[in-house]
């Protein structure tokens, strides 16, 4: 269960510029089923990226890829303000920033905002969740991320916050290595290697919060790494099962995503301000992929079309 964090009496987003306000928010239609999303198998693949360590592949797969992963395991940081309209918080419009973009770009800000492991954990393909191995073992590297989301407070007892919800935001995911592998003490590199569109969430167990979306490229990414993350799930033709094949495939294959982390009721502290609160908090939870299967989207398809004839028809009585 996450605990919280003691609040901070100021607006974090009014002195903070981070890298995540210079992207736009991308929507798209075919994200009605994102939040029954299943679990379908992804892999990485090093090959040309300058990480990765022999002897943690799985040649299954490929030469140069790790093994089948089912979920990516996370923690981080978070600070949500408030805008306050009235006495009620019910309604009330929250913005919501985490991972790094609380801690900064360092050490420090690895360490509470990351991606801490893989299930199943075999066949790594180097990668570590330590900040201390990238010194220790040449093209090793590690995953964080940041974001931004947006929302309200969708149920409150007195400044208590008993439930929310996000209608829209972005996590840009980071590859993260030793910035000079060459030499020891060189810091972290962060290299945006692809994006996750937030499209809603649900928090109908009050044990568990859901985040959904789809995985989405912005153009700004390292190109180096755009097909490090592959699916089993759907390839494209001509192309192949990466990431960023299926979203730049003609017509695009949506890669979706369910974040599901622990949940408890969080106390508002209201600042000397009275148009603003603030919530902190550290969460920990997980992360699937999933791809429809062709028959998924043929049936979603046909379904459309046959509403659609349906429309029609009663038009025409």
């Amino acid at each position: 269960m996450r605990s919280v964090l003691s609040m901070n009496k100021f607006n974090l987003l009014g002195n903070k510029e981070m890298k995540l306000h210079k992207k736009h928010f991308v929507g798209f239609a075919l994200t009605m089923a994102a939040a029954q999303a299943g679990a379908t198998p992804f892999f990485v693949d090093t090959d040309g990226t300058g990480v990765g360590i022999s002897g943690t592949f799985d040649a299954t797969v490929c030469a140069t890829c790790s093994g089948l992963k089912t979920q990516m395991d996370f923690s981080y940081n978070s600070e949500t303000t408030i805008t306050l309209d009235d006495a009620n918080l019910v309604g009330d419009a929250i913005t919501t920033i985490g991972g790094l973009g609380v801690d900064g770009f360092n050490d420090i800000g690895y360490g509470y905002n990351r991606i801490s492991g893989f299930l199943p954990g075999n066949a790594s393909a180097g990668f570590v969740n330590d900040s201390i191995f990238f010194d220790v073992f040449s093209g090793s590297w590690g995953l964080s991320f940041d974001f931004e989301l947006q929302g309200e407070i969708t149920a409150a007892s007195g400044s208590t916050v008993e439930s929310l919800k996000y209608n829209s935001g972005l996590i840009e995911v980071f590859l993260v290595r030793d910035a000079d592998p060459l030499t020891s003490g060189g810091g972290l590199e962060f290299i945006n290697i692809f994006d996750m569109t937030v499209t809603g969430s649900d928090n109908s167990n009050n044990q568990n919060f859901i985040v959904n979306g789809f995985v989405s490229f912005s153009g700004d990414e390292d190109p180096l790494f755009q097909d490090f993350f592959n699916t089993t799930g759907a390839s494209c033709a001509g192309s192949g099962s990466s990431f960023y094949d299926l979203a730049t495939c003609v017509p695009p294959v949506e890669v979706r995503w369910v974040l599901d982390q622990n949940l408890d009721d969080e106390e508002v502290t209201f600042t000397a301000d009275p148009t603003v609160a603030m919530l902190s908090g550290n969460h920990n939870g997980s992360i699937k992929f999933d791809v429809p299967e062709p028959a998924s989207l043929a049936l979603l398809g046909a379904g459309l079309l046959g509403f659609g004839a349906f429309g029609r028809k009663k038009a025409a009585a």
